[in-house]
């Protein structure tokens, strides 16, 4: 459907203005200052979001003006409007042929795909930059993907009240994390339509002297068999895996661990399973030893450690299940180590293994709540941070695009707000020109010196921000 009319009322620099194209491509030319943007930006109103700029809807109304500001379309027999009122400024009003809408109803009236110079900054602004415009591309294909983006938004924010007050029972607080996972499985699922789209619409095009993406949607918290299977050489001799993972606190899947796992057979090489954090798992996930699969005890050695499962921090005390033959390779390590675990740790840790997942289950209960605190805290932050809300361990790696000096900010964030955490290139994380990477413990800690760490945290992140 074409845009026949548009109307502007106070809006930036036009008092007054109308506009009606006349064929299929329309030019804006002009001085600059002019106000050739602005036109742009108030056609952009016609659809759910905040506009091309993303502007605070008290700029958008013309100086000296009413106040306010008024933007309306006729698309073929049919009419859209949105306005602010002066006595309202921050709330955006929407009219659909005369009647009062919600502004996700415009998505099924109207789609809008956006080229601009800004674009740019997508090959230098993180993962949710992309994933913003992604979604603008997802929009113009799927009118109700705006509809479930703003009710998984409208469910987080319930779910985040919910835990900072303390308030609401448990059936209540199940509802709304069961409708937030059924608002993001319909997200994912248009994201993935769009991109398998845009995928076969790139491939299907005339070759030509341009490179063709590759398009694809990317979770880097999971092995890639194929990735890993291309950095393979002849001087490898293992591959290293750690479910669930430090620093990122990923749970790795069966299929991927078995994915991992039988390469490396392939490959003759070993597979090293560090598995110390094999308790600490939420969500209904559940930790996955790829030694137990059929034919894996001849190339795979699993590693366990009594300080994460039991609490015994500093005890020295673990364990390795290891192939057969590699025995009197392991006894040589074992004679050379240093480091000898007291008779009292070692009798203690057995008693422990005896028990097993039942006797820590209380304490990762606890620490389930701690960790939905934790990650309700952090979602304040928005576009300021990004992390996966995954489901093991108990960190989270955080991600500050606006952070260009890891050290820098750890001052900072020590010296000014008295918090400290591990900057993610101690975990080889050394990419911080692009990103800076922080590693937020809670394991050790009560859930009020949680709260108010967190909360440190956040105040030293937008005191950055601001500087």
């Amino acid at each position: 459907m074409a845009l026949d009319r548009l109307d502007l009322t106070d809006f930036r620099n036009h008092a007054a203005l109308s506009v009606r194209p006349q064929g299929r491509f329309i030019i804006l030319h002009g001085a600059n200052g002019a106000g050739k943007t602005n036109i742009l930006e108030a056609v952009s109103l016609m659809v759910p979001g905040r506009g091309l700029r993303r502007a605070n809807l008290h700029e958008m109304a013309r100086q000296g003006g009413s106040g306010g500001f008024a933007v309306s379309a006729r698309l073929g027999e049919s009419n859209l409007g949105t306005a602010v009122s002066a006595e309202a400024p921050g709330r955006r009003i929407v009219h659909i042929n005369g009647a009062n809408a919600a502004i996700n109803d415009l998505a099924e009236w109207l789609s809008i795909l956006w080229l601009t110079p800004a674009m740019d900054r997508l090959f230098m602004d993180g993962a949710g930059a992309r994933r913003r415009f992604l979604d603008r591309l997802v929009l113009a294909l799927e009118p109700a993907h705006a509809l479930n983006s703003s009710r998984y938004e409208n469910a987080l924010r319930q779910r985040n009240r919910m835990l900072s007050e303390g308030q609401g029972d448990t059936a209540w607080f199940e509802a709304i994390e069961a409708s937030m996972a059924q608002y993001a499985a319909a997200i994912i699922a248009s994201r993935s339509r769009t991109v398998a789209q845009l995928s076969e619409r790139i491939a299907a095009m005339s070759p030509s002297p341009f490179a063709k993406p590759l398009l694809a949607l990317e979770d880097a918290t999971v092995p890639d068999a194929e990735a890993l299977a291309a950095a393979i050489t002849p001087r490898t001799r293992a591959i290293i895996t750690v479910s669930p993972n430090n620093p990122t606190g990923a749970v790795y899947s069966e299929a991927d661990l078995t994915a991992v796992n039988a390469l490396c057979a392939k490959a003759g090489i070993y597979h090293f399973s560090d598995e110390a954090y094999e308790y600490f798992t939420y969500d209904g996930m559940r930790h996955f030893s790829p030694g137990s699969l059929p034919g894996a005890a001849a190339h795979t050695l699993s590693f366990y450690s009594m300080s994460k499962n039991y609490g015994m921090a500093s005890w020295r005390v673990g364990y390795v299940v290891f192939p057969k033959d590699l025995f009197e390779a392991m006894n040589k390590v074992q004679d050379t180590n240093i480091i000898c675990a007291p008779v009292p740790s070692q009798v203690l840790a057995l008693q422990a293994l005896r028990l097993g997942r039942d006797w820590v289950a209380p304490h990762i209960d606890a620490l389930a709540r701690v960790r939905k605190t934790v990650h309700a805290a952090l979602d304040t932050l928005g576009d300021l941070v990004e992390y996966p809300h995954t489901q093991g361990a108990f960190y989270v790696l955080m991600k500050l695009p606006g952070v260009d000096d890891a050290l820098a900010f750890n001052r900072f964030m020590t010296e000014q707000h008295r918090v400290a955490c591990i900057p993610g290139f101690a975990f080889g994380l050394t990419e911080t020109k692009q990103a800076n990477y922080q590693r937020l413990s809670y394991g050790a800690l009560d859930s009020a010196t949680v709260s108010e760490g967190v909360q440190r945290y956040i105040g030293a992140v937008r005191a950055w921000y601001q500087r």
